[in-house]
């Protein structure tokens, strides 16, 4: 048992296609272990935009290993940390 919560939304819209717009923010400062970054979990569904971004301190190492995936991510440095940014655009079923 955990504490773990998720959200879930039954669509009811009779007119094709239509977009959903997410956002969500989570601040880790411990540990971190992030099992996937999945922009499009099913082949049914096209994604218009999809982007991911991790904020690490200066002078740490963060290893990631991309799947499936042609492009690198972006890498910049702002003041006192790290900033990798991956994006995808207009990924169709």
């Amino acid at each position: 048992m955990n504490d773990a919560r998720y959200k879930e939304h039954n669509f009811y819209y009779t007119d094709y296609p239509y977009t959903v717009e997410y956002e969500e923010t989570d601040d880790i400062s411990q540990l971190f272990h992030m099992p996937s970054w999945d922009p499009q979990v099913s082949s049914l569904m096209s994604v218009q935009y999809d982007k991911l971004v991790v904020e690490t301190p200066v002078g740490f190492t963060f290893r990631y290993k991309q799947f499936n995936l042609q492009t690198a991510p972006q890498i910049t440095q702002e003041k006192n940390k790290i900033v990798y940014t991956w994006e995808v655009k207009n990924l169709t079923k």
